[in-house]
């Protein structure tokens, strides 16, 4: 997975008085795209900081002159690196020396012996973090801004006010001779209040764009930050990574397809990172969670008193998404009335939310993911194939975990890895037979199942190596789907699943028979040959 800046090529500050470690995190970051810069001791970093400030600093802890700790307590005592994220690279186990580098302003830690790839995903999400820390900070200064500008304009509506009521007051007593003239006043601030109306209008419409943004952002901080990384190198996602880099910059609506647990959302926030639009909101919605009824005021929103319990307006994720990306998964779950309306978006980017007669102008990426083949529910006439057909403008197919072999150990390393740091426990690899029985394993719950098993097998563990006593899995688990075992199960599952998408009609021009090509009469003595009944 190639690094995915959020704001350029960040810069990071490698603190080290081992040549070695140095050496080795500087040409593994600067070819992830980082900018690196580096110091033998303490007071040198505090040097090198004031003459390039870092976005990031790895920071050991045992040095000559100052340790890491006064280096760390320093950084955050000078108003330029108060807020750059530190990191300690430690070869200690003491818990109390860990607790000592997050009260001098550490935000996280990492162990000797470096591992490249945990160093690489904590840089990422706390650069991640600050950056969206930083566009909060520049939200609200907008907002503040935006209601300054209001204040202004509510400000000056009274100050016109006040002016037109005191000449209004002056030209009283000669009315009968200016009447005239104060009929023109009149309408001179007719119009002034119509100007100043549509001005305040503005505003409030940008305010409250403004405060849905931010509402929006702080949730994302408060969440529990996940940023994992799309894991393998196997020719299958290499495929998969190509197609990212084609289709991020394009703006193309994008289906991606795939069973349940391969990764469908990591590969959509992939492809929002690396697009034009990484710096506005990626809206998440499962069609699958929301009830019937609710979907569409999820979606685009409604009015007050639109339905029973409608109670004040809201505004629904396309509105949120505009001018970044939605990501629609299970999009096949999705009821044929709300299938109409999101044709009309993809076409048109326009909408009405529930319950208005105004047509919403929206400028949204759509990308779309199911675990369904929406094909045959096309066929089934479940879904709507213009629709079908406006969402698989650019298909993304994410393969099964048994499909890319290769993968498994990547995987079942870096789960371990990261469940074993979470409980702190000194589980470090997995026994020879163990890894055997996982890379045979079928995994019909793809990535995610394997996820499930390594944590339980982690809880499990009492040592430092995984053992099949430890694995939730049947070493003698289901055979990987689509191996069939003979010809003939190859041939009995083909004729059910044209059955059974035929409805178990035989014969006919729609029929079973005619679809496989075939006599009706030979159809028939194949069923009953091979066992199959309805």
């Amino acid at each position: 997975m190639q690094n995915p800046n959020l704001d350029g090529q960040n810069a990071i500050l490698i603190v080290d008085d081992m040549p070695v470690n140095i050496d080795a995190l500087f040409k593994y970051l600067s070819h992830k795209g980082f900018k690196v810069f580096v110091a033998r001791d303490g007071e040198s970093a505090l040097e090198q900081a004031t003459l390039a400030l870092p976005d990031l600093i790895l920071l050991d802890i045992v040095m000559p002159g100052i340790d890491g700790f006064e280096t760390c307590r320093r950084f955050k005592a000078q108003d330029a690196t108060r807020d750059v994220p530190v990191i300690f690279m430690t070869a200690l186990a003491d818990t109390g020396d860990k607790i000592k580098g997050f009260e001098v302003g550490a935000v996280d830690y990492v162990t000797k012996p470096i591992q490249h790839e945990e160093v690489l995903a904590r840089i990422t999400a706390h650069l991640t973090i600050r950056s969206l820390q930083r566009r909060l900070e520049v939200n609200n200064q907008n907002l503040e801004k935006e209601v300054a500008v209001r204040q202004h304009a509510e400000n000056a509506l009274q100050e016109a006010n006040e002016t037109l009521e005191t000449r209004v007051q002056q030209r009283t007593g000669e009315l009968a001779e200016s009447n005239d003239r104060l009929r023109s006043e009149v309408a001179e601030r007719k119009k002034t209040e119509v100007k100043l109306r549509h001005a305040l209008e503005e505003v409030e419409l940008l305010t409250n764009r403004l405060q849905d943004e931010n509402v929006y952002l702080q949730e994302e901080i408060k969440t529990e930050f996940n940023f994992e990384e799309i894991i393998g190198s196997s020719t299958p996602m290499q495929d998969v990574y190509g197609q990212i880099q084609q289709v991020a910059d394009t703006g193309t609506t994008v289906l991606i397809t795939g069973e349940t647990g391969t990764g469908k959302e990591l590969v959509a926030r992939a492809i929002h990172d690396v697009s034009d639009r990484k710096n506005s909101a990626l809206i998440k919605v499962n069609c699958a969670a929301l009830p019937a009824g609710l979907i569409e005021s999820e979606l685009f929103g409604h009015e007050k008193g639109a339905y029973t319990g409608a109670t004040a307006q809201k505004k629904g994720r396309f509105e949120l998404a505009d001018g970044g990306t939605i990501l629609l998964d299970e999009v096949g779950e999705l009821p044929p009335e709300t299938q109409v309306k999101l044709l009309r978006v993809l076409q048109e980017q326009e909408f009405e939310r529930v319950g208005s007669t105004v047509t919403l102008k929206v400028d949204v990426r759509v990308i779309a993911a199911t675990n369904r083949k929406l094909e045959e529910q096309v066929a089934n006439g479940a879904f709507r194939a213009d629709l079908y057909y406006r969402l698989n403008i650019f298909p993304i197919h994410i393969p099964a975990l048994r499909d890319r072999q290769t993968d498994i150990p990547t995987l079942v390393h870096h789960f371990i890895g990261q469940h074993a740091r979470r409980m702190s426990k000194s589980v470090s690899r997995v026994g020879t037979e163990a890894m055997q029985t996982l890379t045979n394993y079928g995994w019909p719950g793809n990535v995610r199942e394997l996820n499930n098993v390594m944590e339980r097998a982690v809880i499990l563990c009492r040592g430092d190596i995984i053992q099949n006593a430890h694995l939730s899995i049947d070493p003698a688990a289901p055979a990987k789907e689509g191996t069939a075992v003979s010809l003939v199960d190859v041939e009995r599952a083909h004729i059910t699943k044209t059955l059974e998408q035929t409805r178990w009609v035989v014969g006919g021009a729609a029929g079973a028979a005619t679809r496989l090509g075939m006599k009706r009469t030979t159809l028939i003595a194949r069923m009953k040959k091979l066992g199959i009944t309805r």
